[in-house]
């Protein structure tokens, strides 16, 4: 169990009601720390979580935020197809953007979050690390007018990016928004920077919301391969036992999404293109 305890800095009592009704006092617990409690102890002992697990961070304000963004990693256990994307030509007619048969990451961004710039340029700098791991990076600007559209190509120069670039349609972060907000049914909104990490047959198997390291990227593509027990199991900070066998996404869900949005025909062309996959 995670407990949010805020800015709070104390130590803290943990009241446990154990299955057989009673109930038990565990003093003297310090935030930041991984306790086990054993029924009849009375004492809570520290305990190491295994390092392949997700890290959490505190975070004092919403989970969308464009100037100070929480870092979360989802791993899907199956994977959800990748909508259909389109980018906007130096001419501003409009095109389906194009992938190759190798793993993409999708990173979505904007001129005015600073936030963005750091990551793009931190992951510049580890361009050969990508290019070894076998990984395809595509950064889509989300500035809705044209200036900021071609402010982003200066940005990009400045920061020194080798990444293909392209230039979206709100519709396209809008696809991706319904994509993310169907994964754990939460009507949070995408935040800037965000990533998709897209295996080679087109489907979404891990959404980073908030900043992301070149590092843990390239870790994660080690999972592109891995069963979906594996991959539930990379997504939490602790071992346990499970209940019932790891359930894969479902497509329907995002459809959905795409019709509470009003966005009839797109659910259908998302459902369609599941179907073919």
């Amino acid at each position: 169990l995670h407990f949010g305890l805020g800015t709070h800095t104390g130590t803290v009592d943990v009241l446990v009601r154990w299955p057989n009704a009673s109930a038990e006092r565990f003093s003297a617990i310090k935030p930041g720390g991984y306790y086990l409690l054993r029924q009849g102890s009375g004492q809570a002992q520290p305990w190491s979580p295994p390092k392949d697990g997700a890290a959490f961070a505190a975070n004092d304000g919403p989970i969308a935020s464009a100037t100070s963004p929480s870092q979360v990693r989802l791993v899907l256990a199956g994977g959800l197809p990748l909508p259909d994307l389109t980018e906007i030509l130096p001419n501003n007619q409009e095109q389906a953007i194009a992938f190759t048969k190798k793993p993409t990451l999708i990173n979505v961004w904007a001129t005015w979050c600073q936030p963005c710039h750091e990551e793009l340029a931190a992951w510049s700098k580890q361009a050969k690390a990508f290019q070894q791991a076998g990984l395809e990076v595509i950064t889509l600007n989300a500035d809705e007018d044209e200036a900021g559209r071609k402010k982003s190509v200066a940005i990009l120069k400045k920061l020194g990016s080798p990444f293909r670039a392209a230039a979206v349609t709100p519709s396209t972060v809008r696809r991706l928004d319904i994509l993310q907000r169907a994964t754990l049914d939460l009507w949070e909104p995408l935040p800037v920077p965000s990533s998709f990490l897209v295996d080679s047959q087109g489907y979404v198997r891990i959404i980073y919301k908030g900043g992301i390291t070149a590092a843990q990227v390239v870790d994660d593509l080690t999972l592109l391969n891995a069963n979906p027990a594996k991959l539930r199991s990379a997504a939490v900070p602790f071992p346990g036992k499970w209940t019932h066998d790891p359930s894969a996404p479902d497509p329907i869900r995002v459809t959905i999404q795409f019709v509470d949005h009003a966005l009839i025909e797109e659910g259908l062309a998302y459902i369609q293109k599941a179907v073919r996959l």
